[in-house]
């Protein structure tokens, strides 16, 4: 049993409620302020961390070549730790070191991708790039029509004319003007990253329909051979079904998106601030924490506070996923986007802007987002060095079907094809757009996912670590015994005790406190307290030395512990000025959810196994009880973390849930850490998911989560790869002898739609939300 320090408890009152017992006064200085900001998220930029990170929304990125390019182009500015850049969000997360210090790093970073040939700004903390995604979709929306619009007359020209000069220069006139127009574009990206000495999906757009209008010009003039076909129409064609496929992808991805900017509408604009007396409507991003608002019904609230004058019933389906109503009523905490649905509050404001838990989860999603899952390695290396592989691919089919007597305007078709069809874009979606179907289609049901990569691990792991108090239990303890020792009687026992344990929002610790208060006992002045973290606290009483924790935690100050009962509870044994005193004898009971839970993970090939600092008695008690049958108990928090390295060295993928600062370096270490979302931030901030609503079943949920995205991921990856694998050859004419011929028009569709289908095949995940959260 481990304790958090002082520090950490003004935080965590609301969510306990342990300082009610003590007055509202000391509740509403600890809620305004101290209340923490970031729900639970660690952050790059909080004060004390080596590291601060900053976040780019990237225009003009089209493959999984283009986010290697941005992220050369990011690194190679001096101050960057790491960059994260993502195809399916259009961002980019750029890790710098705190030692650079220099405030002029974000335009540099902007400076530096805007080299490489695309458009960069920097975003605010929280902020969805839903400006860029929105200005790129209509872009590409306007290259479509206007490619249509020029290849109209190209298509009526070669079939309504014949091969007539006048329809010859219609054709070449059009595509021309297709080209330099909405195909000016990939043309100038592809001479860009030329330029800079590499290719992306760009370069073989450029390069297919330039070779096929040179190709349509070289035949005009007899270079290619008498009767030889002209390909105006093809590059014409090219462009519009390519920028038909561009378009068509940035909506889907648009879509795949909406889960995040949804969330983040739910923030009104404005807010009724009472000023002198009088309500006064101001934007809500002028809210400090200290102001007093109103909220009528039907309002959203518009920053995180606590109710001071009013009842109400709140819909906080944002963060529960629940859509019944919470009453709240005077010195209730209420969150900032949640709907007011039934009465007029006045709230006092504790965090607004970019501090509420709104704003949180929105960073813990993009988190989510940007970080690359491990499946996703391979598709990077194959992308790397895929667009110079077809190039050589395409030399060799020219090269090879010129060998064989064909024509030259054939062979160059043939090679034209292969250019187009292959592109690594279908390849760069494959994983981030399902991690962002996956991570938004939780988010809606109060499971928030904080790590792309712990996914991918909960929908592979072989073993579940389960911390005991509080996420197997109800972390609810009730007091069943004292037990004295020496002079000193049950009531001094447990005043004392309180005394120092209302330094702790650990659960015994409430537990202890709210016994002496039920007894109704004065509780001494607690002058000075110190956390020996897993063992207990230790402090000054009244000016009287205080030990409150495990056995050995006493006998390590050389207090000879005289009595132990043999009792399967959870003990605090207490010392009192250098004597033992005695022993507090608490019970806790499993969650009522907890064995059902239990049984379905294993059916579903989980080993389950009780982790838990408590003794071994209790442990096995609670374990037998919901269908454990592996416990380790009497495991300090390091110890904790040993034992996940160790299942790991053992070749398990293991998946640890807890709740308490004690778990925090043990979800840190698993492969999946999954922190019980009523738990201390310390575990939030360690755990790759969050379980919003405490609720044991939602782990079930989470893990059948986790495979649907997994399942997508490998789909998605299985269609990229299969696609180039069937399709280069057809297009490289491997099958002409059988009348199997794939045009470099229809080619370049089909590239176009590969990309469309990955993000489509993401986007089905969502048909399954009733199977997964049932």
């Amino acid at each position: 049993m481990g304790y958090p320090s002082t520090e950490e408890i003004a935080g965590k009152a609301i969510r306990t409620g342990f300082s009610a017992d003590f007055g509202r006064s000391e509740r509403r200085f600890e809620l305004v302020a101290q209340r923490s900001p970031d729900f639970g998220i660690a952050s790059a930029n909080d004060p004390g961390s080596s590291e601060r990170r900053v976040r780019l929304a990237i225009g003009g990125m089209t493959c999984a070549s283009c986010v290697r390019a941005v992220e050369r182009a990011i690194t190679s500015v001096p101050g960057v730790v790491d960059a994260a850049v993502n195809l399916a969000t259009g961002d980019a997360r750029v890790t710098l070191s705190s030692a650079d210090g220099d405030p002029g790093i974000s335009p540099r970073l902007a400076a530096a991708v805007e080299r490489a040939g695309y458009t960069a700004r920097v975003t605010a903390a929280g902020e969805v790039e839903a400006d860029l995604s929105a200005e790129e979709s209509a872009a590409a929306r306007r290259r479509f029509l206007l490619a249509l619009a020029g290849t109209a007359p190209v298509a009526a020209a070669m079939w309504g004319l014949g091969p007539t000069p006048l329809s010859i220069a219609i054709q070449g006139g059009f595509a021309f003007l297709v080209l330099a127009g909405p195909g000016g574009s990939f043309f100038l990206s592809a001479t860009r990253a030329l330029a800079r000495l590499h290719t992306t999906m760009d370069t073989l757009i450029a390069l297919g329909a330039g070779t096929s209008f040179l190709a349509s010009i070289a035949a005009l003039f007899g270079w290619l051979g008498a009767g030889a076909p002209l390909f105006f129409e093809t590059s014409a064609f090219l462009i519009t079904f390519i920028s038909l496929g561009k378009w068509l992808e940035a909506r889907a991805r648009g879509e795949a998106r909406a889960a995040l900017r949804s969330l983040l509408d739910l923030s009104p604009p404005t807010a009724r601030r009472i000023e002198n007396g009088e309500e006064r409507t101001v934007p809500a991003a002028e809210l400090t924490p200290g102001d007093r608002i109103v909220v009528l019904p039907g309002e959203r609230i518009p920053a995180d506070g606590v109710v001071r004058r009013g009842t109400t019933a709140v819909d906080e389906s944002l963060l529960t996923g629940e859509s019944v109503p919470v009453d709240k009523k005077s010195w209730d905490e209420v969150t900032g986007g949640s709907l007011n649905e039934s009465g007029r509050i006045e709230v006092e404001v504790t965090a607004a802007g970019q501090r509420t838990v709104l704003s949180g989860i929105v960073r813990m999603v993009r988190e989510a987002q940007a970080e690359p899952a491990p499946i996703q390695r391979l598709a990077d290396r194959v992308s790397g060095v895929f667009v110079p592989v077809v190039i050589v691919l395409a030399i060799a089919t020219l090269v090879t079907w010129l060998a064989l007597g064909a024509e030259p305007a054939r062979a160059i078709g043939f090679a034209v094809a292969v250019v187009v069809i292959a592109c690594p874009c279908a390849l760069g979606l494959a994983t981030p757009t399902a991690i962002l179907a996956g991570s938004g289609l939780g988010l809606r049901h109060g499971i928030l996912v904080k790590n792309g990569g712990a996914l991918e691990s909960l929908a592979r792991a072989t073993v579940l670590l389960l911390d005991k108090t509080g996420t197997v239990t109800e972390g609810r303890f009730s007091l069943v015994a004292v037990e004295t020792a020496g002079a000193f009687d049950e009531d001094r026992l447990l005043a004392t005790a309180a005394a120092l344990e209302r330094g702790s929002s650990h659960p015994i610790a409430r537990a202890v406190v709210a016994a002496a208060v039920a007894r109704g006992l004065t509780v001494p002045a607690l002058e000075t307290v110190e956390e020996a973290r897993g063992l207990g606290l230790a402090g000054r009483v009244a000016g009287i030395a205080v030990r409150v924790g495990r056995r050995e935690f006493l006998v390590e100050d050389g207090v000879a512990v005289t009595a132990d009962s043999d009792r399967q509870t959870t003990r605090v044994h207490v010392a009192i000025d250098g004597a033992f005193a005695g022993v507090l004898h608490f019970a806790d009971s499993p969650r009522a959810e907890a064995k059902e839970v239990i049984a379905e993970l294993r059916a579903d090939g989980l080993e389950p196994i009780l982790l838990t600092g408590d003794r071994r008695g209790p442990a096995e008690e609670i374990a037998r009880a919901v269908g454990i049958a592996r416990v380790e108990a009497e495991v300090r928090p390091g110890e904790k973390q040993d034992r996940v390295r160790a299942a790991q060295a053992g070749g398990a993928v293991v998946a640890m849930v807890g709740d308490g600062i004690n778990d925090a370096p043990a979800l840190a270490a698993a492969d999946a850490g999954i922190a019980i979302g009523a738990g201390a931030d310390a575990a939030k901030e360690s755990g790759g998911l969050v379980l919003v609503r405490s609720d044991l079943r939602d782990l079930v949920r989470a893990r059948r989560l986790a495979r649907a995205t997994l399942a997508k991921i490998r789909q998605n990856l299985g269609w990229a790869f299969v696609y180039n694998l069937l399709g280069l050859p057809i297009a490289g004419g491997a099958f002409a002898t059988l009348g199997v011929v794939l045009r470099p028009e229809y080619a370049g569709l089909a590239m176009a739609l590969s990309s469309v289908s990955v993000v489509g095949n993401s986007l089905l995940l969502r048909r399954r939300e009733g199977t997964i959260f049932s």
